[in-house]
């Protein structure tokens, strides 16, 4: 009788493993429950020239920088740092409703990173971000569906 040892692989982190049970529900190292599911783990172009601008200023890794999918905020350091990216559009930076709400609600919120045409971002502390249409330096920052927000 011969057993057949399977040996899976995440598809956001890369790490391999043999699983303990037949029924895996996460990675064991980023605990990404869509391990298994490219379609979870694919970021938008946006969230790719962040990942970029995070490993290349902060000598990181790939596998490193832990990204959440549809959740806040978009990438995690191993430090604990959290980054939200946002686009720029015509000095205008939009956030969403239910995007302002996890931001304000998640404590490891620490920096919106905003994409314009130029690879550098705006990088705006969450301390600093205005509780409303308000100007950050050159920028416009407002957002949709202000009645969803508790603030």
């Amino acid at each position: 009788m011969s057993i057949l040892i399977t040996e899976l692989e995440c598809q956001k982190c890369g790490h391999e493993w043999v699983p303990r049970t037949e029924a895996v529900n996460k990675c064991p190292k980023c605990k990404s429950p869509h391990w298994n599911d490219p379609g979870h783990t694919a970021m938008s172009p946006l969230e790719e020239r962040a990942r970029k601008w995070i490993m290349a200023q902060h000598t990181l890794l790939e596998y490193q920088i832990i990204f959440h999918y549809r959740q806040s905020p978009d990438f995690t350091l191993p430090d604990g740092r959290g980054f939200e990216v946002v686009p720029i559009g015509r000095e205008r930076i939009v956030l969403y409703g239910q995007q302002w709400q996890r931001l304000l609600d998640n404590a490891d919120m620490n920096y919106l990173l905003c994409f314009g045409e130029s690879d550098e971002p705006v990088i705006i502390p969450m301390t600093e971000l205005p509780l409303g249409i308000a100007r950050w330096g050159k920028y416009w920052i407002s957002w949709y569906h202000k009645k969803e927000v508790n603030l």
